[in-house]
């Protein structure tokens, strides 16, 4: 899901190439798969591009750039029949990670169940995919158990994943960080310093994709709050021009990946209800409030990775606790929490290792 217009999409792709490659003998590249785009784009296809770009706009270019600076990409594949005719040749195909096992999303495309390897022609492992919601797992079970016939060894992202797999396949399905969580701070902090940005206060950051879990209005308060105690610009990634309008408030837009990453790893508290937000919101190792809906239902995507790494005080409910009742305090980040992910990644970059061979 390289070609996502989304920062978590292009730097799990990033992150899972750069740990391959830093394996002695190994190269990694990743299938460039456009299944919305035409080979052939005629009138239709034209007005299907142009429609793209009134939605993404400058975006589009962000991570266009970045694909094509810092992703190995093959050919491009507009279908699964063109990749059954011309699959790319490897040692080992990988499923993962983002959200390539979510129905929701690939509506059971088998390209990613690497349906269109020949048999026999490399190994077939899944690192740390996602299928968020156990519940849409369940609607296409025959699906997957015929799918994961093929594979060689398995893995997911979330617990609950891993375990609706396990029960699907019948085989040891292994619970697997992010591959943006493979890397350290250290990495991620010399990848984001080429971007050259430099902001000379602190701030707060807010990062807010409402498609999956809509906070507001309850973070308009949590974000009031916020600033009053803090005395600190909120700097938003996205948003509408009434957030603007609050005191030192700034939209940030056109932003590379490279300044995302390093907007997180600086901010002074970070406010967020994207998965990979949370990411790297741990990475920062700042105060930061995840957003989640429902502790035990529905999405399960960033609770189930702050439970795993110690740090469930950071999560508030949409639908449950109050803004009164939020204490600033109890979003300090613990020491536990960095031991936890470094266990986790250590745990995770072995599973990849052994996969690959």
């Amino acid at each position: 899901m390289a070609r996502v217009k989304n920062y978590g999409s292009v730097l799990q792709a990033y992150a899972l190439q750069h740990v391959v490659q830093s394996i002695p003998g190994w190269r990694c590249e990743t299938i460039d798969y456009r299944p919305w785009e035409r080979k052939k784009k005629g009138l239709k296809g034209w007005l299907r591009l142009l429609a793209n770009y009134m939605r993404y706009g400058e975006r589009s270019d962000v991570f266009g750039h970045f694909v094509s600076k810092r992703l190995n990409m093959t050919r491009p594949y507009y279908s699964f029949d063109e990749l059954m005719q011309s699959p790319p040749r490897a040692d080992v195909y990988v499923t993962g990670s983002d959200q390539t096992f979510n129905p929701r999303f690939t509506n059971c495309d088998p390209t990613f169940f690497l349906k269109f390897v020949p048999k026999g022609a490399g190994r077939k492992i899944a690192y740390a995919p996602s299928v968020a919601q156990e519940s849409l797992l369940d609607e296409h079970s025959e699906v997957f158990r015929r799918a994961f016939d093929d594979y060689d060894a398995l893995s997911a992202r979330e617990s609950v994943g891993a375990e609706a797999l396990t029960r699907l396949s019948g085989r040891k399905v292994a619970h697997c960080c992010d591959p943006t969580l493979l890397l350290t701070r250290d990495e991620w902090a010399a990848f984001s310093r080429e971007c050259g940005m430099s902001v000379k206060q602190p701030y707060i950051l807010v990062y807010n994709l409402t498609y999956m879990v809509d906070p507001y209005p309850k973070a308009s308060a949590i974000e009031e709050r916020v600033q009053d105690a803090l005395h600190l610009p909120i700097y938003y990634l996205g948003g509408t021009k009434r957030m603007s309008s609050r005191f030192g408030s700034k939209i940030l837009k056109r932003v590379t990946v490279e300044e995302f990453v390093w907007l997180f790893l600086h901010a002074t508290f970070t406010m967020t209800s994207s998965f990979h937000g949370t990411a790297f919101a741990l990475q920062g190792g700042n105060p930061f409030v995840s957003y989640v809906k429902g502790r035990a239902e529905g999405d399960s995507r960033l609770a189930d990775l702050l439970r795993r790494c110690g740090a469930e005080q950071h999560m508030i409910d949409v639908d449950g606790e109050s803004i009164w009742d939020v204490d600033l305090v109890k979003f300090d980040p613990l020491p536990e929490t960095k031991m936890r992910m470094r266990e986790f990644r250590k745990i995770s970059r072995k599973w990849l290792v052994d996969g690959l061979y």
